[in-house]
């Protein structure tokens, strides 16, 4: 076998940081610009990752900006551990995957006795109720029973059945439904729930971070694509100001630097 220029010619290293550097990109842990912890998962750029994936291999404690003594670990220069870095930093922004949610939101009529209320259970597979604006009905959503079908990727799978229920607005007698899944989860905390008229349902997609069901975050995050471009990825509406101070923010850098 012939010897490695890099590595320092030990070839178990170079599988095990393969693998290591591999098991990063599955869980989209490299990130341009910065390095740390974000909610308990390390995040870097591709030296940060390589760094990281060294440190746990061979139980180093290299700092993740030190390129000399990667280069000393890894047996191979450290310019180019420099161009690696200059190149990874300079990548145009990739799609990155997102979790897509079809969900179903019942409007229902209830006793009177629960006029302009609002209810949520918030322990647990909860469900919430709210009055739907000035209708007279409620609006029901459950953690669970509201997901009718869930996919991770750069588009959402919408199966044929939902299609024609789509962002039509309440939708009578819709076809597909888990009205009756939602209000016998609800009754164990609101049995006169039983009594409620099911209107009707509207249907939408929710799109949030993957594999993040544990937490249920909704974070809300403003990064430049290029020039004229900004993505903006915002999970609730009250965020929006402040994910429009954002945005400003970037197209005032931006103004200066011409």
């Amino acid at each position: 076998m012939s010897k490695l220029l890099s590595y320092n010619n030990d070839t178990k290293l170079k599988k095990n940081l393969i693998r290591e550097m591999q098991k990063h990109r599955k869980a989209d842990q490299f990130v341009k610009g910065t390095y740390g912890k974000d909610n308990g998962l390390f995040k870097g750029c591709s030296v940060g990752c390589a760094v990281h994936s060294l440190n746990r291999i061979k139980k180093t404690t290299i700092a993740y900006n030190d390129h000399l003594e990667l280069s000393k670990a890894m047996g191979c220069p450290e310019w180019l551990w420099r161009l690696n870095d200059t190149l990874f930093e300079n990548l145009p922004n990739a799609k990155r995957n997102y979790q897509f949610e079809l969900c179903e939101k019942m409007v229902l009529r209830l006793p009177e006795k629960f006029k302009n209320k609002s209810i949520v259970v918030l322990d647990g597979p909860f469900f919430c109720i709210d009055p739907y604006s000035d209708t007279g009905f409620h609006v029901m959503g459950n953690v669970v029973h509201a997901i009718h079908v869930t996919n991770v990727g750069h588009f959402p799978h919408i199966p044929e059945e939902f299609r024609p229920l789509m962002n039509r607005g309440i939708v009578k007698n819709p076809s597909v439904t888990n009205v009756e899944k939602l209000l016998e989860s609800a009754s164990y905390f609101m049995p006169e729930i039983r009594k409620a008229e099911h209107i009707g349902s509207m249907f939408t997609l929710r799109t949030v971070l993957p594999d993040v069901d544990h937490t249920d975050e909704r974070p809300t995050l403003v990064t430049r694509v290029n020039d004229k471009i900004i993505n903006v990825f915002s999970g609730k509406l009250g965020n929006c100001v402040e994910a429009a101070e954002e945005v400003l923010n970037l197209v005032k850098e931006s103004a200066r630097t011409f």
